[in-house]
Formats: C-alpha cells, sequence, structure tokens
C-alpha cells in the first residue's frame, strides 16, 4: 500500500518538476540557497555534504563551488546500492560516472566521513520534513549505517512539498526542508 502511495507521487512530483522552465527552475534555486545561507547550522557548519544536481534538481552546482571556497564540501556517490562520500576539490576534479552521466568527484573516499550537515535532495517533501526520495533507499541507508550528528536539510522547490509523504520504518526524517518560499522545521 505505501510503496504504492510512493510510487503515485513520485510519478506526479516528476510531472510538476519537469513542467518547470529554466527560469522557474533557477530563481526558486537562488531563493533556496539564499535562504540556506541565513540558517544558524549551516553558518556554523565547517564540513557539509551536498550533492551535484542533476536534470530539474534544484541546480547545486554554483553553491557547491561557492561553499568550497569556505568550508570541506562532500558529494556522495553512487556505488552499487549504497552512496559513498568523497571530498570535493573542485569542478576540474569531477567526471561522468557511467549510467547517468552525472559529475562526481574523483579520488578516494572518505570511509569515516562525518559532516556537520548534509544536504539532501528528493522528489517529495511535507511540513513534518519526511522526504521521499527516488526509490532507491540511498540516503536512508546512508543515514542508517553512519551514526551521523549532522543536520539533515531537505532542499526542493515549493511544488514539491505535499500534503503529508508516505513513509516506511526504514525513512529517516529530515531535520529541516528549505524551499523558496518557507523553512519547515521537523517537530521534536
Amino acid at each position: 500500500m505505501i510503496h504504492q502511495a510512493k510510487k503515485l507521487l513520485r510519478e506526479k512530483i516528476k510531472t510538476f518538476i519537469e513542467s518547470l522552465s529554466k527560469e522557474e527552475q533557477m530563481q526558486q534555486t537562488k531563493a533556496v540557497f539564499s535562504r540556506l545561507e541565513n540558517v544558524k547550522q549551516y553558518n556554523e557548519a565547517k564540513t557539509v555534504m551536498l550533492f551535484w544536481s542533476f536534470g530539474k534538481e534544484i541546480f547545486t552546482h554554483d553553491f557547491v563551488n561557492m561553499a568550497y571556497q569556505t568550508k570541506e564540501v562532500l558529494l556522495p556517490v553512487i556505488d552499487g546500492e549504497n552512496l559513498l562520500i568523497k571530498p570535493y576539490t573542485g569542478i576540474e576534479n569531477m567526471a561522468p560516472e557511467p549510467h547517468f552521466g552525472i559529475l562526481e568527484p574523483q579520488g578516494k573516499a572518505i570511509l569515516d566521513a562525518r559532516p556537520d550537515l548534509i544536504i539532501v535532495p528528493g522528489l517529495a517533501f511535507d511540513a513534518a520534513c519526511n522526504r521521499l526520495g527516488r526509490g532507491k533507499a540511498y540516503y536512508d541507508k546512508l543515514f542508517s549505517s553512519r551514526n551521523t550528528r549532522a543536520t539533515l536539510i531537505g532542499v526542493g522547490y515549493n511544488e514539491q512539498i505535499v500534503g503529508a509523504v508516505p513513509v516506511d520504518d526504514h525513512d529517516k526524517q529530515l531535520d529541516m526542508v528549505i524551499t523558496p518560499e518557507k523553512i519547515y522545521y521537523r517537530k521534536m
């Protein structure tokens, strides 16, 4: 039942995202990262894990490069069914991965990475900071495999906020979700 609900929601949100013009995408991206730059946890973080966007995801490339000027930046890399964490050392050290052509950092994975803050992509989010990913559970596995105290922040377009994201026991709730219009906080 939950699996089917997630599948239907993914299809609905993908349609919304695909309908965004490049101009709308960039306007909303700019607003999201403007909000993030004013978040206390981001400003205090020394090491942040971001993601290198692809397709119509919130565009992270400029923000990754900006953050790299003052923080240690880590990026996830898909490795089979899991995510590895590698240091970002500049665009010149990125290369396309073989499956989707997403640029990823070269070099060795950091096995004991302990970022202070993790920025997480998603297809849908709700006001309780639940997240719906693409269905491979990469981030949920990453969070459960590490004893992380990192602040978990989802970023998305206004159209990605829904009334309620269907969740399973393994789904990890985020601490915050940032959209162009609002910051949602997990209730403790």
